[in-house]
């Protein structure tokens, strides 16, 4: 069952954004379905999150993204002293778009598929000896929850927001109890009893 997402107008009116995204029971957090659907929740994120991949705002309006022609594209920098700009792939190298804009770069380039695969190459005898807790192996792991169950996804990220939220009413909570001097510090915990000391 859709919901369609609405704004308020500096005129004070709502108007409909375009966007719909499904209606989940407020308790639960479970879809409400009514009838049987043509893809899953999940498969709708993924689409909407492809396609949004696929595009960036220009001028208010949604344009297509170039597409990537290398893996580094975007993340390899020329390493001429003073120069520091861009390297984009042109042909089989990765040039230095200062040189290819006529500046005073002397023009670094690299064979594009050297340079890749000793970057992959180097990535992948990383990651397996990375400890289970490592920032990176982490961020990988939430990567891949994200794209293939984009609906636990959801989920976590609502219950998430739902404890922060929990979180400050109840240091509201103890702030004002505190300011009309309700507040009473907490007994130390007892470990071999289980119970506050007094």
């Amino acid at each position: 069952m859709p919901e369609t997402e609405t704004v308020e107008t500096d005129d004070g009116e709502r108007k409909y954004t375009g966007r719909v995204f499904p209606y989940r029971d407020p308790e639960t957090l479970d879809t409400v379905e009514i009838g049987e659907g043509i893809i899953t929740v999940g498969e709708r994120e993924q689409i909407i999150r492809t396609l949004e991949s696929r595009t960036f705002v220009h001028a208010g309006k949604p344009r297509p993204k170039p597409e990537g022609t290398a893996l580094l594209t975007g993340l390899v920098y020329c390493a001429v002293p003073g120069c520091g700009r861009r390297m984009h792939r042109v042909g089989g190298s990765y040039q230095c778009m200062a040189r290819r804009a006529g500046n005073q770069c002397i023009g670094a380039s690299a064979l594009a598929e050297a340079v890749d695969q000793y970057v992959t190459e180097q990535f992948l005898t990383k990651l397996p000896a990375l400890e289970p807790d490592d920032p990176l192996l982490v961020a990988i792991a939430d990567r891949w929850v994200h794209r293939v169950d984009p609906e636990t996804f959801a989920k976590r990220d609502a219950l998430t927001a739902e404890i922060q939220d929990e979180e400050a009413r109840l240091a509201d909570l103890e702030d004002a109890r505190y300011v009309r001097g309700e507040f009473v510090a907490p007994q130390p915990w007892s470990a071999t009893t289980g119970l506050q000391s007094a």
